[in-house]
């Protein structure tokens, strides 16, 4: 498990050093979850979906903030999206 904190740190630091306002990333639910931890209000994302998260210092130390969802993939479309 500290090898995988340790690759979710390690990006971190990356987006971190990063000067675009907005980067584009594609990934596992899974190492989302671990990385975003309480700022995701879900338990799993869909295949496909985009998420839109803004890492933020708040005083000393990085947290993410959820934004919301932006895409609805039909791959997996919940019933209350098709609305």
């Amino acid at each position: 498990q500290s090898a995988f904190r340790n690759r979710i740190r390690s990006f971190e630091r990356w987006l971190d050093s990063r000067e675009e306002a907005r980067i584009v990333v594609i990934g596992h639910s899974q190492f989302f979850r671990h990385m975003l931890g309480d700022s995701c209000s879900v338990p799993k994302f869909a295949n496909c979906d985009v998420w839109e998260y803004q890492r933020i210092m708040d005083g000393e130390k990085w947290t993410w903030t959820e934004i919301g969802k932006i895409y609805y993939s039909q791959l997996a479309v919940p019933e209350e999206a098709k609305r």
